[in-house]
């Protein structure tokens, strides 16, 4: 695909010295601690080609000067026995000797591609998420000393003489900073191994640039679209002393990743996630836009603090976020929508005839109209805050307009579970009562994301579930009612 800049640019990294020493204790004529000469374009595919593989230019490096001095990448293939090649991962020519040298680990690739292991499940690699920001994942940890050797200083490595090479990754099994010329032409020096624990049982894992073998498994499932620089990049590896099988070794590393994640987090150290295998969506059909409305000077104002709900929507990292910024732009009006409510219960009270403030009987009625208010439910509150907000004209055209374009979306064979169907036809409950119901169930899907649902019985809607990549539909429902909300509560600029 085309080279272009990247929209943000790493901050400057502090260059190390030319001669940065061997790590600490490591023999300087082991041939392992040290990463392999780069191979040239034509020399690391023939290399795997005589490996019993294929390989040919990736068309990440199509638009790559071929004779630039920055990376090329290649694609891999496995050759059927009737010729037909089936890919096998791509990776930057400085990493070809190390996919060669992990093959006899004949590591085992889950389907994501995005985490492999051991046929004895001792050994797992999870990629670690490349996150939106730009910002080095391998950088962050550049308060580590990197001119000792991580793992040598593991409490494992003392009675095992192996350990300084138990974890490989793209640049060998060296735990060295190594100089390598980024996408962008620049040679600067990258440490390879971030972090390196062990418990008592003697497992242990690590942080450090990607295994050959998973870099090349992330970049194919990544191929499309521009690729993180490698030096960059960053995989959680784990080495178990108790076999198991794939699976279970798999399900193992994620919760012990997921809990050093936490705690990182709590200490303020690395905010670190997994990266998530990209999920099948439905297609959608682009939300139209009507060029036809223009801006005006406004002619009242909003609350602004409604509209920072509103707008901060658009910016929201997940789908789960956007649906609850603009839920939040609704819910901020609840208790002008009592207020409302109870003043104007209580005033047609007041005005009923036969209303006597000198007949006990009426000051009881009226205490029990303001009872009857103030021990409403949330549920109660939203719906009478969209029945304020919301005529059934209004209603239905906001609704028609969503659901012309998603038709089964909002009904019994509707991909979102746990939720109200919205029908505008047929014997159900007002239109606005249903559109109600539906965005306050979705809500406590989110909010009640706890186990088993809580107290409410609520089935939990979580940021990995496949349903939330159909929830379009929902959050452009959601945002239409919040446009109506927050213009029912807005007061008129009269030097507009």
């Amino acid at each position: 695909m085309p080279e272009t800049e990247p929209d943000h640019i790493d901050e400057p990294e502090q260059d190390l010295p030319e001669d940065l020493g061997p790590p600490l204790d490591v023999d300087q004529n082991d041939p392992t601690d040290e990463p392999e000469a780069e191979l040239s374009l034509d020399q690391a595919i023939e290399a795997v080609r005589r490996a019993g593989f294929d390989a040919e230019p990736s068309r990440i490096d199509v638009f790559v000067d071929r004779f630039s001095s920055r990376p090329r990448w290649i694609s891999l293939f496995k050759v059927g026995p009737n010729g037909k090649k089936q890919p096998m991962g791509i990776l930057p020519t400085y990493a070809i000797s190390s996919f060669l040298d992990e093959l006899d680990a004949s590591y085992i690739r889950s389907e994501s591609g995005l985490s492999i292991a051991s046929s004895d499940g001792k050994y797992v690699e999870l990629m670690i998420s490349p996150g939106g920001s730009g910002v080095s994942l391998m950088s962050l940890f550049r308060g580590d000393d990197v001119h000792d050797s991580i793992r040598l200083s593991c409490p494992q490595a003392g009675s095992d003489p192996e350990h300084q090479f138990a974890f490989r990754t793209a640049f060998g099994r060296s735990d060295r900073p190594v100089s390598v010329s980024d996408l962008w032409g620049s040679d600067r020096y990258r440490k390879t191994v971030a972090m390196h624990l062990s418990n008592m049982h003697g497992d242990c894992l690590e942080i450090s640039i990607p295994s050959a073998t998973m870099a090349g498994a992330f970049y194919q499932v990544a191929n499309g679209f521009h690729p993180v620089n490698l030096p960059k990049a960053a995989s959680i590896k784990f080495r178990f002393t108790a076999a198991s099988s794939v699976e279970l070794a798999i399900k193992k590393a994620e919760k012990i990743a997921a809990s050093l994640f936490f705690e990182l987090a709590a200490l303020g150290r690395h905010t670190l996630r997994l990266h998530e295998p990209p999920k099948g969506r439905r297609r959608r059909l682009p939300k139209p836009q009507d060029y036809n409305k223009v801006p005006r000077y406004p002619p009242q104002y909003v609350d602004p603090r409604a509209s920072s709900f509103f707008v901060g929507a658009a910016d929201a990292p997940t789908p789960l976020s956007a649906y609850l910024s603009y839920y939040q732009s609704i819910e901020y009006f609840l208790p002008y929508s009592d207020e409302r409510t109870t003043i104007d219960r209580l005033r047609r009270e007041i005005f009923s005839p036969g209303f006597d403030l000198a007949d006990n009987k009426s000051l009881l009625q009226l205490a029990r109209a303001a009872g009857r208010q103030a021990g409403k439910s949330e549920r109660e509150s939203f719906q009478n805050l969209l029945n304020f907000a919301l005529s059934s004209d209004k209603a239905e055209a906001v609704f028609s307009s969503v659901q012309d374009r998603f038709k089964d979306h909002f009904g019994r064979r509707g991909p979102i579970s746990g939720v109200g169907e919205i029908h505008i036809q047929g014997k159900q409950a007002p239109l606005v009562s249903q559109i109600a119901a539906r965005i306050y169930d979705l809500r406590c899907r989110i909010v009640h994301s706890k186990v088993d649902g809580g107290s409410t019985g609520t089935d939990p809607l979580f940021p990995t579930d496949p349903q939330v990549d159909q929830l379009q539909p929902d959050i452009e429902l959601v945002q239409l009612v919040a446009t109506e909300v927050i213009t029912a509560f807005a007061t008129p600029s009269f030097q507009a």
